[in-house]
């Protein structure tokens, strides 16, 4: 996928009726500040209302992780790794939730877990390397981020 015009959309109810969600993929780059992972309520080229990027790289280039939890407004402390990922190498990275909680792991070791239970993750789009992105949630400025 180019990074500035290519996209791929899953089907809306991609994780509707998935209780406890999990991502995984494996992914390569040199460039910060991108979706892996992005599910909204509105297209790409539009400004969403609703907008989750669950996996993502942050401005200084580490992965972070977070699927919204229940009574929790926006992101609050995703799970984040401690150094960066962009080294142009292949990382294997997976995002799992389960009745209490979420975990992420980097390249099979696991970076980390916040408790909670999490929300309804559908949105009308998913995004698998694209999506709406905020300091909340990525720590970057709103607008939309490609992969």
């Amino acid at each position: 996928m180019r990074r500035t015009d290519s996209v791929v959309e899953l089907p809306s109810d991609t994780l509707k009726a998935t209780a406890y969600p999990t991502i995984e993929l494996w992914f390569k780059t040199a460039t910060a500040s991108g979706v892996l992972v992005g599910l909204q309520d509105a297209e790409l080229g539009d400004k969403p209302t609703s907008w989750r990027p669950v996996l993502n790289i942050d401005a200084a280039g580490k992965l972070r992780g977070e699927f919204r939890r229940i009574g929790v407004t926006g992101a609050s402390g995703p799970i984040t790794s401690a150094a960066a990922v962009t080294d142009s190498t292949w990382h294997h990275a997976v995002l799992t939730a389960s009745a209490t909680g979420q975990t992420l792991y980097l390249d099979g070791a696991k970076v980390g877990s916040i408790e909670g239970a999490v929300s309804e993750q559908s949105r009308d789009y998913a995004y698998p390397g694209a999506g709406y992105a905020s300091d909340s949630w990525m720590g970057v400025a709103s607008g939309e981020y490609r992969f």
